[in-house]
This record gives structure tokens, C-alpha cells and sequence, in this order.
């Protein structure tokens, strides 16, 4: 009996397991290219993350959590070198545990390889979104991630159906821009 609980214990510590994941085709890290990663639990959802630290190669490299993903952080080096990463995260129980990631090699771009700078600047997407939702919704709704992958008929549904909304004024554009933040929460 004895050997049960050591089993449900031990199965219960493995699935708490997390990991670092690359979220880019390959292991290669390259200079001067923002690469993206994911703190996951063994479950395979993804984990918000507190703050990062830069471990080693602090000179010529940089990270820090995804503005709009919090259970990603974007690392860029200027130089080869071979990094490692502290990822901070919050437990199920509210205590902060800490992951180590890497050594992981940073290669030099080839020069056969071209870096495009993005066209659109996408860093303030759901940021009026974001703002209409904490002026308007968070008296009652708290969090966003209370209200997840919201559409705009059900927004517009709640203030015409829920006594406590039906004094919200909003336009389609502003219930749209709700509707978007809601609907990319991570």
C-alpha cells in the first residue's frame, strides 16, 4: 500500500513538469533574429511567465516576455555564443519556481540569409481593446481571462440581456476591439 502513495506522488511531480520550447522550425538560434520560445507544462498548456533573466552571454543578448503572449519571451543576440535562460513562473499553489533553459548555441546568420523588418507594427494591435476592457468591463469582469474568445454578438448580446450592462454605451468598432482583445488572450 505504502508503494501507492510513493507512485501517486512521483506521477503527480512529473505531471507538474515544465519546459522551455523553441516555438521556431529548428534548435538554431541566430544572431541579430528575435527568436521565440514557450513555457509549457507537461500537459502541453501554456504557462504565463513572471520575468526572465539572461544567465549568460548578458553582453549580447537580450529577452523579455512576449508583450502579448505572457507565456512567451523573445530572446536576440548580437554575437555567437552559447546562452542560458532563468524563467520565472507562478505555481498552482501561488509560490514562484524558477526554470533553467539552455546552454543553447547562438549561430551567426548566414550571410546567404536576408532579415526583413515587418511592415506593420503589430505592438499596439488589441491595445484599444485592451483599455476599452478595463474602463468598461473590469468593475465587474475583473480579469479578462474571465471572459476568453468572446465574439462580438455575444458581447453585444450580454449589454442588450444583462441588467447590470444594459447602461454600457459602445459603438460596433469599440465592441469589435473588446471582441479582438478577448479573442487573442493568452
Amino acid at each position: 500500500m505504502k508503494y501507492w502513495g510513493i507512485l501517486i506522488l512521483l506521477s503527480a511531480h512529473i505531471a507538474m513538469a515544465q519546459t522551455v520550447v523553441p516555438l521556431f522550425r529548428d534548435n538554431s538560434l541566430t544572431t541579430y533574429v528575435t527568436m521565440p520560445f514557450r513555457l509549457k507544462a507537461a500537459n502541453g498548456s501554456a504557462i504565463p511567465i513572471l520575468s526572465i533573466e539572461v544567465l549568460s552571454s548578458k553582453d549580447h543578448c537580450q529577452a523579455m516576455i512576449d508583450p502579448m503572449i505572457s507565456a512567451n519571451f523573445l530572446v536576440k543576440c548580437t554575437k555567437t555564443d552559447s546562452l542560458r535562460i532563468a524563467v520565472y513562473y507562478k505555481n498552482s499553489d501561488g509560490s514562484v519556481s524558477r526554470i533553467n533553459y539552455g546552454p543553447v548555441t547562438v549561430a551567426k546568420i548566414s550571410a546567404s540569409e536576408e532579415v526583413l523588418t515587418p511592415v506593420v507594427d503589430n505592438s499596439q494591435k488589441y491595445k484599444a481593446g485592451k483599455d476599452l476592457f478595463a474602463s468598461t468591463c473590469m468593475g465587474c469582469h475583473q480579469s479578462p481571462q474571465d471572459k476568453p474568445n468572446r465574439s462580438v454578438s455575444q458581447i453585444k448580446s450580454a449589454i442588450a440581456g444583462i441588467t447590470r450592462m444594459k447602461s454600457i454605451k459602445l459603438t460596433d468598432t469599440q465592441v469589435k476591439s473588446i471582441s479582438d482583445y478577448l479573442n487573442n488572450l493568452d
